[in-house]
């Protein structure tokens, strides 16, 4: 949670909020990546456009980027994979629900807003 530190314009509670919604935004976009099924609809979509590109269709045009993509999907899937798995940890240790609790509650009590010391 250091990183909130060095970008914190907030509270404690809109610091954790940004990383919520971070956490959330993150998993919407990429975590059908970090499976292979994910790559399923991908893959498919390069196999139609070299194949419509073979019948002179207007695919042609793109076909050559499709291809290049295909060819290069099992190096991406692992890299993703690994991101995947990266990402996971990150979750389940860094910025997880509980995690994100507990480091509202220590910034809170680190403040001026915290209990008086005696």
């Amino acid at each position: 949670m250091q990183w909130f530190d060095v970008r914190s314009e907030g509270t404690e509670h809109e610091d954790a909020l940004a990383a919520v919604t971070f956490r959330a935004s993150f998993e919407y976009i990429f975590a059908e990546r970090f499976t292979g099924a994910g790559w399923i609809f991908p893959e498919q979509t390069f196999k139609d456009v070299i194949r419509e590109a073979a019948e002179g269709k207007e695919a042609s045009k793109i076909a050559t980027s499709a291809f290049r993509l295909l060819r290069s999907l099992p190096d991406r899937r692992t890299k993703w994979k690994e991101a995947g798995e990266n990402w996971n940890a990150l979750v389940n240790s860094t910025i997880n629900d509980d995690a994100l609790r507990q480091w509202t509650q220590d910034q809170f009590l680190a403040s001026d807003y915290g209990p008086a010391q005696d």
